[in-house]
């Protein structure tokens, strides 16, 4: 009696290269479905920071408030925080220390540029008792 043949080469290259293809096809979806998993975290970050946009009065902002713009971290926030407490330590609580953008620029480490980056995230209220995002 005759064995059956073995698998031929080709076979074989054909079984490996289907093999492959479904192995690289369950690797795409995995890194599709975690970058998926990312997408949300940055589109809420991004809108969460358009919401703000002309909101934060740096007169009652906390300096938590003022990190979710991009170009402040932590030290700018609260170097911005640190002058306002100063200056109203100074001249008294009811001072309205920032009333325009360029006022900013008092605080070390905020010159003319990072003012021009800053301002359309700034409303200048006419109180610090105001009640903008301050959470």
């Amino acid at each position: 009696m005759q064995q059956p043949e073995s698998r031929s080469n080709s076979q074989r290259r054909r079984d490996v290269l289907l093999v492959t293809l479904l192995v690289s096809g369950i690797v795409a979806v995995l890194l599709m479905r975690l970058d998926m998993m990312k997408w949300p975290d940055e589109q809420v970050a991004r809108a969460r920071r358009a919401s703000l946009i002309n909101t934060l009065d740096p007169n009652v902002a906390t300096a938590e408030a003022m990190t979710i713009i991009s170009g402040i971290g932590p030290a700018k926030a609260k170097a911005i925080v640190d002058h306002r407490d100063a200056v109203r330590e100074v001249h008294g609580d009811g001072v309205v220390v920032f009333k325009r953008a360029e006022d900013l620029q008092a605080v070390h480490g905020i010159g003319p540029r990072t003012v021009e980056k800053l301002r359309r995230w700034f409303h200048f209220a006419a109180s610090p008792s105001s009640d903008a995002t301050s959470n």
